[in-house]
């Protein structure tokens, strides 16, 4: 979204499991949005998100997912405006019906490890998760083998 009389131009990074990044460019017009979705050129499979403003302009980014009969049930957030080595979620949930699944991306030049610890609403912790990340890859994690079938919160944290 633009809230912004010109226009700007944003390059969306598709940073994919199988290793390779794709890229496309488009166009936000002023005071306006644009709805991105993955080109049917970027193999099926999972990926991560990038966003980068060509012309260096602010702009606003947020992902929303919507699903079931007649778009029954949805979630928006906006997305991040840097990096980060620390990341705190303040619900995630095991119970019955539910996943939880932490994507992270490595922006850097140098594999990263990742520590993603679970805690219930009291502050106690219940599990941990580690990864390493390569350079400029993806990882995933399923939460609900570490947490149970329980509510939770997570921290994660980059080194």
């Amino acid at each position: 979204s633009r809230f912004r009389a010109t226009a700007t131009t944003v390059r969306v990074f598709y940073r994919h499991e199988n290793g390779n990044i794709y890229s496309q460019d488009v166009p936000v017009p002023g005071m306006g949005r644009a709805v991105v979705g993955a080109p049917s050129w970027v193999p099926p499979g999972g990926y991560g998100l990038q966003m980068w403003s060509l012309d260096g302009q602010w702009y606003v980014a947020e992902r929303m997912v919507y699903g079931g009969a007649n778009w029954a049930f949805g979630h928006a957030s906006p997305g991040t405006i840097a990096p980060g080595t620390t990341w705190r979620f303040s619900e995630g949930t095991g119970a019955a019906g539910f996943e939880t699944y932490f994507l992270v991306t490595n922006v850097a030049a140098t594999p990263a490890t990742v520590t993603l610890t679970y805690r219930t609403a009291a502050g106690a912790t219940i599990g941990t998760t580690q990864l390493v990340v390569p350079a400029y890859q993806r990882g995933t994690v399923w939460a609900n083998g570490a947490t149970g079938n329980q509510d939770f919160t997570t921290e994660v944290t980059s080194t």
